[in-house]
Parts: C-alpha cells; structure tokens; sequence
C-alpha cells in the first residue's frame, strides 16, 4: 500500500463494529472526521462506556442524559427516523453539563463537546431555547454579565478599601483610557510591559477572593498592570449554550 492510499485509509473511520443487528446492512458508516467534525456524532457505536462517568446520567438513568444516547437521538434526527420536536429535544441537548468526561474516554476519540455544542447552536436556531436560558442570555445581552448583576457593579470587588492594589489597577486603566481619547497619548506610547488583567464575571460578581489575590501576586511581584474599564462577558456561556449569534454580537 503506497503513502498516498495509507493516508486516505487513516482518515476514513468506521462508525460500526463488526456485528450484527448494530447498523442495517443498507446504512452508510464511513465517516471523514477530519472533513465532517459537524457529523462526529455517527462514529459513535453506542459502547457504553462514556454512560459509566456520566454524572447526569448516573443521577437520573435517563438513556438520553449521556452521550451514547444522545448521539443516538442525532443520528437518528439526521436520518428521519425521528421528528424534531422543541419540547422533547430541550432536555436531551441542554442536560449535559459539557464536562468532558465522556469525550476523554470515548474509545472512537469522538469529540462530544463540539458534537453536542454544534447541536445545541442548531437547536437555537429552530426555536429551541430553555427558559432559564433565556434570562440568562438578556442578562448576558443587557448588564454584560450572566448574574443578573448591574453592569455598573462589575468592579465594586477593587474599590480602595477592599483590594487598593485593584483600585490602582483600575485607576492607572482609566487615566491611559482618558488621555487616549484625549489625545494626549497614543497607545503605542503606552509603558512597554503592562500587563492587561482580565478578570472575568465570575471572578468580579463572586469569586472576589481569586481576583483579590491575583491583583496582591501581581503587585508584590512589581508587575505594573491595569484591569479593563470597559470589561464585559467574554461570551463563553452563550457559546457554550448554543447562542453562537449572540456571543459573535460580544464580541464585535
């Protein structure tokens, strides 16, 4: 077998073991991973492995809630064995908790996230979106951050009495921001070596210790560095829940 063939062969995966009664003899199982990721979900032969750390599905033993049932419900969507129904669908694609378990032990090295990713952005897009979910995106949308936080509050953890490493940070950012848009100084001729701390929303609205003690490292160790003035959600959670459009907007 020359290279060139040896290759092509690698990339061409079966999605079906060698037994009966898995696959009908008519259905097509070989899939180019390299050139369809959006169709991972077909490699899956339902071995069962991932259902043993799943921890939704080892909570309610529902053959939806792990990955080798839920690839099933998507395989059996793309081929029409099944119609999409909004009501049922919502809990097969939103119970996962995307923690990776299933993908890290997948014997086909089945990318569960994007598959289940990928479907949840799908799923939005035909209608698809959990009440909660929706509070969550126009928190995200309107205050920039998924807390139902004012977006005003975002930096109450660096106020001088609480973290006046934080509070100095802050105040070096919105003095370069003012003599930026005042003309008095070009970025390019911002101090070379400032360092930009991006803290985050949970960091910033919760977890207030981390960046405490984050802005207290960076100061001992003489590192000069601001936090953001204008700081908003990164849009990891409308990615992570399907609202791919939304987090795009973020970004831009």
């Amino acid at each position: 077998m020359n290279e060139k063939v040896s290759e092509d062969v690698k990339k061409v995966v079966t999605t079906g073991p060698p037994v009966s009664g898995m696959f009908p003899p008519d259905q097509e199982n070989l899939v180019d991973p390299e050139s369809h990721a959006e169709l991972d979900y077909e490699r899956c032969v339902q071995c069962g492995y991932c259902r043993l750390v799943c921890r939704v599905y080892n909570t309610t033993y529902a053959e939806r809630d792990y990955a080798g049932g839920r690839n099933r419900i998507l395989k059996s969507l793309a081929h029409k064995e099944i119609d999409f129904d909004k009501d049922k669908i919502i809990d097969a694609i939103y119970q996962c908790m995307l923690c990776g378990a299933c993908r890290t032990v997948c014997p086909n090295g089945i990318d569960t996230l994007e598959v289940f990713q990928t479907y949840r952005h799908t799923a939005v897009k035909k209608g698809v979106m959990p009440e909660k979910l929706a509070v969550l995106r126009n928190s995200i949308v309107t205050n920039k951050n998924p807390f139902l936080e004012s977006g005003t509050d975002r930096f109450n953890w660096c106020d001088s009495q609480s973290c006046n490493e934080g509070h100095m940070a802050y105040e070096r950012a919105t003095e370069h921001k003012r003599k930026i848009e005042s003309g008095e100084l070009k970025a390019d001729e911002i101090q070379e070596h400032l360092v930009g701390y991006f803290v985050g929303c949970t960091s910033a609205y919760r977890n207030n210790e981390l960046v405490t003690a984050t802005s207290r490292i960076l100061d001992k160790l003489g590192v000069k560095f601001i936090v953001f003035p204008d700081e908003q959600c990164c849009g990891s959670v409308l990615f992570r829940t399907g609202l791919d459009d939304d987090a795009m907007d973020l970004v831009e």
